[in-house]
């Protein structure tokens, strides 16, 4: 669509050039274009830093896993799975906390994104304390185990603050 297009179906006077409005010239360099949405956003940034996280923590819960199974001679496995699941008891609730609280951003839904926010917290401690409850009760899995994949997984989250400081 040219400017002369959309001026007519506007029906702004094209004769004078210094009659159209700034706004106009803005308006059709966006149709020249194609409208972008923009992806450098809030949200989308911290949708990646989610994702740098949880890939953070899976590395750390499989080099923890490896190193409990390497030590263990007999049934290294059941602490191996043992680690597994008490890193998985910290990861599904992160990923739902990160998804949950980068649901909706801008500045026009402030109140929406802090009541997000609370909600995916809630969600997370929920059920964080639910599936470490269920490993530990549930299973055979060594508690030492489940405890150490748990306890390390929670360090990583606390300190990506720190690992991914000069990266945002």
């Amino acid at each position: 669509m040219s400017l002369t297009e959309f001026c007519s179906i506007c029906s702004f006077p094209t004769a004078n050039k210094f009659a159209i409005k700034p706004q106009i010239f803005i308006l059709s360099r966006a149709f020249q274009r194609g409208f972008r949405p923009v992806t450098n956003t809030i949200n989308s940034t911290g949708k990646q830093l989610a994702a740098r996280l949880l890939r953070v923590q899976a590395g750390a819960i499989f080099l923890l896993a490896c190193v409990f199974s390497l030590v263990q001679p007999i049934n290294g496995y059941l602490y191996f799975w043992g680690v597994v699941g008490g890193g998985i008891a910290v990861m599904i609730p992160t990923a739902l906390f990160a998804w949950r609280a980068f649901a909706s951003g801008g500045a026009r839904a402030a109140q929406q994104v802090v009541s997000n926010f609370f909600a995916g917290e809630a969600i997370k401690l929920t059920l964080a304390v639910a599936l470490l409850v269920a490993l530990l009760v549930f299973t055979t899995l060594p508690y030492s185990a489940v405890l150490s994949g748990y306890i390390i997984t929670l360090f990583v989250q606390w300190l990506a603050p720190i690992l991914f400081l000069k990266s945002t």
